[in-house]
């Protein structure tokens, strides 16, 4: 039913379009029943997709793997580019995308806590901070669902992960470097927590609230996807600068007391301000 705009003086056409209708029509007794009309559509979704998508894909010679989809492929029959789609098919191939982006979140978390674990020197810490971020998505959950309400979420939402891993390696890194330059100017332990903790939770508040902004600012947008992803975001980096300021300093505290004799990693610094130092004594005197 659709045809190139110059077909009729050239006697051919370049472009052509079918619609073929693929399903059934919804039972009455699925109206007002969410989880029945789920069932219904998933299972209309099934038969489009086993009497359209998979027979296409062996015709056309497309193949895919849980990584690369199989329509990055051009589908072409001699001279003849084929093109097909469904808004069922879309959707799944939408969620098998997601799925498939999940195997890169399994490698990126693997990836930041072996570079935590060689940054620091520690196992110790870097099973901390690896807790510290992954735990910050079910805690923003929780308030995402329960305190705001906010009942929409898929698997973008779950993308936050990646965010959330940098944001986080950042964090621990800054509290630990600061516990390093400590070594500087004391010896005592509780001048030097004084000055690892005022120094990570200033900057560290800094690059957390711009970067909760940013996310909050997309909360504006009139489409719900974008707009609940900036939202659970936001709640995410938030709580994640409260566990690096609570969590991850009695963590450290744990980690100088009793393994970090069996490392060398971590007992030196680069050399801070004359000011800080006297600063973070001046706390231990008062």
């Amino acid at each position: 039913f659709h045809m190139s705009r110059t077909a009729l003086t050239d006697g051919y056409t370049a472009v052509a379009r079918s619609h073929i209708a693929l399903g059934w029509p919804l039972h009455n007794d699925t109206e007002g029943n969410e989880a029945a009309e789920d069932a219904a559509v998933k299972e209309v979704g099934d038969y489009v997709s086993s009497v359209a998508q998979g027979p296409m894909f062996t015709h056309l010679g497309l193949s895919g793997n849980t990584i690369r989809s199989a329509y990055r492929q051009d589908a072409i029959i001699g001279e003849v580019k084929v093109r097909f789609s469904a808004p069922v098919l879309e959707d799944r191939e939408f969620d098998d995308t997601l799925n498939g982006d999940m195997i890169w979140t399994l490698l990126s978390i693997v990836f930041v806590f072996g570079y935590i674990w060689f940054h620091t020197g520690s196992l110790w810490l870097a099973c901390i901070a690896m807790f510290q971020i992954i735990i910050s998505l079910p805690t923003a959950f929780f308030f995402y669902r329960l305190v705001f309400q906010l009942n929409y979420f898929m698997q973008l939402h779950v993308l936050v992960i990646f965010v959330i891993l940098g944001v986080g390696a950042d964090d621990v890194f800054v509290l630990v470097d600061a516990w390093k330059q400590g070594t500087s100017f004391t010896d005592n332990d509780f001048v030097r927590l004084v000055f690892t903790y005022r120094r990570t939770a200033q900057a560290v508040f800094n690059t957390s609230f711009t970067t909760m902004v940013a996310f909050l600012a997309t909360a504006v947008s009139p489409l719900m996807p974008v707009a609940s992803f900036g939202v659970y975001a936001s709640i995410t980096i938030v709580l994640n600068y409260i566990f690096v300021i609570t969590l991850t300093p009695a963590a450290l505290i744990i980690w100088h007391r009793h393994f970090a004799a069996m490392c060398p990693c971590g007992k030196s610094g680069s050399p801070v301000p004359a000011e800080a130092a006297a600063e973070a004594a001046h706390s231990d005197t008062a």
